[in-house]
């Protein structure tokens, strides 16, 4: 099965009726994963699901060449772009900076896309998946509570490049102080 899951559709959709068994909420990704592959089994952002998920990746024979994940990795972009409605959309020039709760527990994102071609709905949409790509579906699920998407910053509020966002969000989630 998992050998034709990248081009067979029948086995994606058998995959997917599987999972939809367990529970209808949990998602599946697949993709490269150096010289193998991955399986992700997303709980979708339902914190009930993640134990599930997990189990279900812990379970998982061990088969050359795949690794199972009990949620979406983070993107290991080479280019940060997605095509949107037949529209490409490239993520290198998006900012954000962090609005941060309960003492560092969890953020905010706020993201500034410098690009007023797409409408509230498609730039919401973008975040979101922009967010999870960067951050991988568990560390966004642990710390991200919003994602908020404006064109442009107010005057005077400082952004940062997208690319920062993972490594920011794990170093602050390391210091104690911001916790006490």
């Amino acid at each position: 099965m998992l050998p034709r899951l990248f081009e067979d559709g029948s086995v994606q959709h058998e995959l997917g009726q599987r999972l939809e068994a367990i529970d209808p909420r949990i998602k599946w990704e697949a993709g490269p994963d150096g010289a193998g592959a991955f399986l992700a089994f997303s709980p979708n952002r339902y914190d009930d699901l993640l134990l599930v998920t997990e189990g279900l990746a812990e379970t998982m024979p061990d088969i050359p060449g795949w690794r199972f994940l009990g949620a979406k990795p983070r993107k290991q972009w080479t280019v940060r772009k997605v095509a949107l409605g037949g529209v490409e959309c490239v993520f290198d020039d998006w900012r954000y900076r962090l609005v941060s709760f309960k003492g560092g527990e969890f953020f905010d994102v706020d993201l500034f896309t410098l690009d007023d071609s797409l409408d509230d709905a498609q730039r919401a949409r973008l975040g979101m998946f922009l967010v999870l790509s960067e951050l991988g579906e568990r560390l966004f699920m642990r710390a991200v509570d919003r994602v908020n998407v404006s064109v442009h910053p107010e005057a005077g509020q400082s952004t940062i490049e997208i690319d920062s966002l993972h490594d920011q969000i794990t170093e602050l989630l390391r210091e104690p102080a911001l916790r006490a």
